[in-house]
């Protein structure tokens, strides 16, 4: 009997990518959003998702955003047995903090940049070398 599981492959999107990633993050007021860049790269967003995060709220998307980071740097186990977010192991991570700053007139909400680059590239070389 011939397994034709394979010819049900999604393909992995932004959206997928975003989701399994949403499974390590622990802090409930914080999420994950991604989209591409105009160069082609994967950016991740772990961002505060209350209208006026404290400092506190920041600090923990912070963590979370390095906790990430560094699951996909160390090669995590758990980053490498799932299959839509095993690519990334392969990309250029930067990292771009935005702090929150009080003022009378306003406080700006805070960004959590995790930059992912060169993903694309190996997720399209992956599907090619796979198909």
């Amino acid at each position: 009997m011939v397994d034709r599981s394979a010819d049900h492959i999604e393909p992995i999107t932004v959206q997928t990518v975003t989701e399994h990633l949403r499974h390590h993050v622990t802090i409930l007021e914080c999420d994950v959003f991604g989209y591409l860049s105009i160069e082609g790269d994967l950016v991740i967003l772990i961002k505060a998702i209350t209208k006026s995060p404290t400092p506190l709220q920041v600090q923990a998307c912070n963590t979370e955003a390095e906790k990430i980071a560094s699951l996909i740097q160390l090669k995590s186990p758990c980053i490498m047995s799932d299959l839509v977010l095993s690519p990334l192991i392969t990309a250029d991570i930067r990292s771009a903090q935005i702090q929150t700053l009080n003022s009378a007139a306003n406080q700006i909400p805070s960004l959590h940049l995790l930059l992912l680059t060169s993903l694309v590239v190996a997720l399209v070389s992956r599907a090619t070398d796979c198909s």
